[in-house]
């Protein structure tokens, strides 16, 4: 799913919360543009990675239509009958992808209240790690219905990885490195996606709680879509919670355990959760992750004699397939 107990990591809190920033990113899609304007772009990143760990990016390249479409199928999925659904359960899968039922996942002893579609990267039968057998790697399971949501899905994992690699290029430009510095480690990413649904709790279930518990994500980045139910929120230096609300037309992106580790501390991962809201809630997270086999360890960069190695190193794959077994 994603997601890190936050006492595992023991993030520093996030400052007193102020209006997220909002960053146009088009100068790191856009291959003509001055390095003045991508390095433009990345201090206003380092700047959000440094003080909350979250931003909006504009100008990310994704049509209006396509994102509609997107919601429009998602819904249409989770107003199947659950039947029809678990014909795809997560259980089914030996990659750890397919749908999840309402209260099919679990923060500090309390059911989340959402289910979810669980994607992952897919690989041709004849790539090397598929031969292998390496864990993880396979085919998805993809819905019959509704008509278009395959195609559609598979359309964002593509707009997502062309603004992970984009937003990856600002991260390397905002630690002064080149920009193709972070690029052997993500040049086959190992993302997950997954559309969720929040409805409302049946009942007062002592069992279930929020839709999403308090959390910080465990891979690189995560690129959010959300509608404009609200729900969720990132708690501040006061231990506060403050709405993060959509953004017209801006994708909602937060650092994970990842890019905390990459920077020793000096970029933060931020502790969130999703509040259940008195209407449905549909939101698209992509985790734009390191390849499997990449070795996570501080940069060099980030330590120094004042500033030793935080972090021993561990392999994203190895720990990708612990957290799913």
């Amino acid at each position: 799913r994603g997601t890190v107990d936050p006492s595992e990591m023991a993030p520093p809190l996030a400052p007193r919360m102020k209006m997220l920033p909002v960053i146009d990113v088009a100068p790191l899609l856009d291959p003509q543009s001055s390095l003045a304007e991508r390095e433009r772009a990345a201090r206003e990143i380092g700047d959000a990675c440094r003080e909350i760990g979250f931003f909006y990016v504009t100008n990310h390249g994704v049509p209006d239509s396509h994102r509609e479409l997107l919601f429009d199928r998602a819904k249409a999925f989770f107003d199947l009958p659950n039947e029809e659904k678990m014909k795809v359960f997560i259980g089914k899968s030996e990659h750890f992808r397919g749908y999840i039922p309402l209260g099919g996942e679990v923060t500090k002893g309390l059911k989340d209240w959402h289910e979810s579609l669980d994607l992952r990267s897919e690989f041709a039968e004849n790539h090397p790690a598929v031969l292998a057998g390496k864990p993880l790697h396979g085919p998805n399971q993809w819905p019959e219905e509704p008509p278009e949501l395959r195609g559609v899905l598979e359309d964002h994992f593509t707009y997502m990885q062309n603004l992970g690699q984009a937003l990856t290029r600002g991260l390397a430009l905002s630690l002064g490195l080149e920009e193709a510095f972070l690029k052997p480690f993500v040049d086959e990413a190992f993302c997950n996606m997954r559309i969720l649904h929040y409805p409302l709790p049946e009942s007062d279930d002592p069992s279930v709680g929020l839709g999403i518990g308090p959390h910080i994500d465990y891979g690189f980045l995560t690129i959010l879509d959300q509608d404009q139910a609200g729900g969720l929120e990132v708690v501040d230096a006061s231990g506060d919670w403050v709405p993060v609300g959509p953004v017209p037309d801006a994708y909602l992106v937060n650092i994970g355990r990842v890019t905390q580790i990459w920077t020793n501390d000096l970029y933060k991962a931020t502790e969130h959760r999703v509040r259940t809201v008195p209407r449905d809630r549909y939101s698209v997270p992509f985790f734009f992750n390191p390849n499997f086999d990449s070795l996570i360890e501080p940069l060099e960069v980030c330590v120094s004699a004042d500033n030793p190695p935080r972090y021993e190193p561990y392999r994203h794959g190895e720990f990708l397939a612990e957290r799913c077994q």
